[in-house]
């Protein structure tokens, strides 16, 4: 999708005919057409909403406070990328001065790069600043998206604010009779850059590894830890793993996934009833069919038949192609 909008901006920077324009814009509308076609009346893939993010259930107002944060954000990892983390899911709830006026400075500089890259290089600069305002409103919270910030969010801006950095750097070249310094500084830069994604490489040897280190940027973060729970769990570190996933659910109570893997947890452990009320919640969050699913195994395990083909029943007209429901409700009778 992201190839229609770029490709319009780029005839619309480079083409002076609006017949050729016109072209262009039925081209891409009919190629949106038919990715709609496929996509929600084929596929049925819609467009849905977990409401389990901070932003998902952010009011407009509290989004829009927390923009410049989150656009700042974007420029400041093109110029600075550390640290990197996954699972970003930071939310700010509090004015404090000094953090709001730098993002807005930050956005401000950028405005002003954009003004004086436009006047210099005219078309050109058009179409890579279009590009970094279209990344930005695609992740501007306008509609709400399930993480706050992500690096490879980023790609889209980052492309945008290269090309206009290159653009004042060729220039620069050009007017400068010392090329060979230029040639110094690139090496100089892509070697640092090097340095650095060696270095994030490493973080991503092992998926432990990875949200270990990231945790300690990020200890709040519950997709993090939802993730480093279901890490312990499946290698049996049960009270690690209980430890972790009970932190993830109190930071975001209304994620099912993290609701039932501590209920596995706790299974595990030995607290059935505590067990069977957490699948019993996570099935019910977000229709969750693992949850409904070993919910009806706890009602199993306690021989609980009765109750168990009453849930199976249920499951089944929610989730009527289930194998899984239809062999649960045989062993409930």
């Amino acid at each position: 999708l992201l190839f229609l909008p770029i490709t319009f901006l780029a005839a619309l920077c480079v083409s002076n005919e609006k017949s050729q324009l016109k072209k262009i814009a039925a081209l891409s509308v009919l190629v949106f057409a038919v990715y709609a076609v496929l996509r929600f009346g084929v596929a049925k893939m819609f467009i849905t909403q977990a409401h389990y993010t901070p932003f998902e259930l952010a009011t407009a107002w509290e989004r829009l406070f927390n923009l410049p944060f989150v656009l700042s954000y974007y420029v400041k990892t093109f110029f600075w990328p550390w640290p990197l983390s996954v699972g970003q899911h930071w939310f700010v709830n509090e004015f404090e001065f000094l953090p709001f006026s730098m993002a807005l400075l930050t956005l401000a500089g950028l405005g002003v790069g954009f003004w004086f890259s436009v006047r210099r290089f005219g078309q050109p600069a058009w179409f890579f600043v279009g590009i970094v305002l279209l990344s930005f409103a695609l992740h501007s919270h306008l509609i709400p998206i399930d993480a706050t910030v992500a690096d490879r969010w980023a790609y889209l801006s980052n492309f945008g604010l290269l090309g206009l950095l290159l653009l004042w750097v060729q220039q620069a070249i050009e007017k400068s009779r010392r090329e060979s310094w230029w040639m110094a500084a690139g090496v100089l830069v892509l070697t640092l850059a090097s340095v650095a994604t060696f270095q994030r490489n490493e973080d991503w040897q092992s998926e432990e590894g990875l949200l270990s280190r990231d945790l300690e940027f990020q200890p709040d973060s519950f997709a993090i830890l939802s993730q480093l729970g279901f890490i312990y769990l499946n290698s049996n570190r049960l009270d690690k793993g209980c430890d972790v996933l009970e932190k993830a659910v109190a930071l975001a109570p209304k994620w099912w996934v993290s609701t039932n893997n501590l209920g596995v947890c706790l299974f595990k452990r030995g607290d059935v009833k505590g067990a069977k009320e957490l699948f019993l919640r996570s099935g019910e969050l977000g229709t969750y069919h693992l949850g409904y699913e070993n919910y009806v195994r706890a009602l199993l395990f306690e021989n609980n038949k009765a109750q168990a083909r009453s849930v199976a029943e249920q499951a089944l007209k929610v989730f009527p192609s289930s194998d899984v429901f239809a062999k649960l409700l045989e062993l409930s009778k």
